[in-house]
């Protein structure tokens, strides 16, 4: 009986503990505006989704506030200062359409351009590094 419930505990606690290490805590992800692509043909706006999830035990209360800098590269030569370029606001939880992007009519932005974004609390900390996201302006 005893063995029985410690191998039933065992396996409870690899569960959580997978659950946990399964967990993305903020996700990235681009879209144009017409439709869901990386590939933005020239003259039409594109935004990038992000997601930020629950960060689990010790995720900060009274809700939870964050701020975003973006990293990044075009063709694969960095674009953006090491210190990142902050996208305005303070974000709870939820998924938010980051806008303002556009592939210019007249070119000249052509490229392929990968971008995470850190988030960080109103105290500066990193709180969550992203996946890295691919867009293809044309």
């Amino acid at each position: 009986m005893k063995l029985t419930l410690i191998l039933s505990a065992a396996i409870l606690a690899s569960m959580v503990v997978t659950a946990q290490a399964d967990t993305v805590p903020c996700l990235l992800r681009v879209n144009s505006v017409e439709e869901v692509s990386t590939v933005v043909p020239r003259g039409q706006s594109y935004q990038y989704i992000l997601e930020l999830y629950d960060f689990g035990p010790g995720a900060p209360t009274n809700p939870p506030r964050w701020t975003v800098l973006f990293f990044g590269t075009k063709n694969e030569v960095a674009d953006i200062p090491p210190t990142g370029e902050p996208y305005p606001g303070v974000y709870p939880l939820g998924t938010f359409a980051l806008t303002g992007f556009q592939n210019p009519l007249a070119g000249g932005l052509t490229g392929v351009y990968t971008r995470y974004v850190v988030i960080l609390d109103l105290s500066g900390n990193v709180v969550c590094t992203s996946n890295n996201v691919e867009v293809t302006l044309q």
